[in-house]
């Protein structure tokens, strides 16, 4: 019972320590019999790239469970709110943990992280300012942490603001299929959603990219394994249509959207495969679905106009 502070941490070194220890299956990482009831006070704490200052929060170790409660930090430009339970499982580690943040600078989230571990998009090819609320269950070997993907669950709420999107691979690849400059440079004001990971498969609900030229919506799932199955919607403003008409003479299929009193026009893809080779083709099947709402709508105003 008491207080930890520390002028400076290295969880690196924390973490090489640990590793020294051979667990067997009757060795626990967290003793049944330590109980700890303590309030940190860390100024400055570093995991490899990554650096946060000003940690509080209280630590709590009881019947074998490790508990981070009200934690806050500054990061990455921002604030960082979270709180975690660890425990012990056949064998594996369990860490339940609710994370929350606020404006924090991405691009710099990116170096910190290492890409997050992926190489679908860089640090060099996103901006912007994000918060997010995240719920992660994860496990992990308890011989050599590695982490079980498998088992891995997360749902996360996420919103973006001043974001750009330069050479994003998707959208790269579409305008490579696409003539349309636009693609290249997206930059939008706020962009919101839910993006969900279980059975090592990310989930992107539809999922709105709106500049002042155009609109791209995305949606589709991606896999741990990089394949991918992916709706792409591009809803082109009028200053775009007429140029875009012209540069893509092979596409004569467009459906139409209506928003706040304006038309714009609207062409459908899939992009499935594998991240390294996607193949990218129109969406008839939902170009006919807007075609036959439309008409729909259609047969309907016309029966008003005679009534």
């Amino acid at each position: 019972i008491g207080t930890v502070n520390s002028i400076y941490t290295n969880f690196s070194e924390l973490q090489k320590f640990s590793k020294k220890n051979n667990y067997t299956d009757n060795k626990k990482i967290i003793p049944d019999w330590l109980e700890i009831n303590s309030l940190l006070n860390i100024k400055k704490l570093s995991y490899n790239n990554f650096v946060a200052e000003k940690i509080n929060g209280k630590l709590i170790c009881t019947d074998g469970k490790l508990k981070g409660e009200n934690l806050t930090a500054k990061s990455l430009n921002g604030e960082i709110y979270s709180q975690f339970t660890i425990s012990e499982h056949s064998q594996l580690i369990k860490l339940q943990s609710d994370i929350s943040l606020k404006k924090i600078n991405i691009r710099n989230s990116f170096d910190a992280f290492n890409n997050y571990g992926q190489k679908i998009i860089k640090k060099e090819q996103i901006k912007g300012v994000g918060s997010a609320e995240i719920k992660i269950e994860s496990y992990w070997n308890q011989s050599n942490l590695k982490l079980n993907t498998k088992k891995l669950k997360i749902n996360s709420k996420l919103v973006v603001e001043k974001g750009e999107l330069i050479d994003f691979k998707p959208l790269e690849n579409l305008s490579s299929y696409v003539s349309l400059n636009e693609l290249k440079h997206v930059k939008f004001s706020t962009l919101e959603n839910t993006i969900d990971v279980a059975n090592e498969i990310i989930t992107i609900p539809t999922m709105e990219i709106k500049s002042s030229a155009l609109s791209v919506f995305l949606s589709g799932t991606h896999t741990f394994n990089q394949e991918i199955d992916y709706d792409i919607t591009l809803l082109l403003s009028e200053l775009l249509s007429k140029s875009f008409r012209k540069q893509n003479t092979q596409i004569t299929e467009f459906g139409e959207q209506k928003q706040d009193g304006k038309i714009f026009n609207t062409v459908y893809f899939k992009m499935k495969g594998s991240t390294k080779k996607p193949k990218i083709s129109l969406n008839k099947i939902r170009f006919m679905e807007d075609l036959n709402n439309s008409i729909i709508k259609e047969k309907k105003y016309i029966k008003n106009i005679i009534q």
